[in-house]
């Protein structure tokens, strides 16, 4: 669903202070509906002061993405994912340390985040001005 703050709520864990002190790396790439492997990965690696060249291929700079990875702590954001078919694309070139790195993906899809691979899943809903002064009635008390 759109508008529901997914973006927002990705964006304040991404700038968090502590969150860059804890992951040595930290990337955030939007996908957008009409995306493209190469162009995710020239920007990530853009992010990380990886300048490579513009005729590499897919396989090329994910290999530099991975090697570049390897054996850190990072914090990958892939926001507004429109299909899984970029999850697919993209996931082979992000190891899996088992050192604490994260994978973040926003998307308006609610049966995307059923088919990424060991995911924890937090669905969100528009919230109205009725629930959020309820809510802050609540905790004032």
């Amino acid at each position: 669903m759109s508008g529901s703050g997914k973006t927002t709520l990705a964006l304040n864990i991404y700038q968090d202070c502590l969150i860059k002190d804890y992951f040595d790396i930290c990337a955030w790439a939007t996908i957008s509906q009409d995306y493209s492997i190469q162009e995710m990965l020239m920007h990530i690696l853009g992010q990380l002061n990886l300048n490579v060249g513009q005729n590499l291929g897919v396989d090329a700079l994910g290999e530099i993405l991975y090697k570049h990875l390897f054996g850190r702590r990072y914090l990958i954001v892939l926001d507004d994912m429109w299909s899984i078919e970029a999850w697919d694309g993209i996931r082979r070139f992000l190891p899996d340390n088992q050192n604490g790195n994260r994978i973040v993906v926003t998307t308006r899809l609610s049966n995307s985040g059923s088919d990424l691979s060991n995911s924890k899943n937090l669905e969100m809903s528009l919230l109205n001005e009725e629930k959020v002064a309820k809510d802050f009635l609540y905790r004032s008390l």
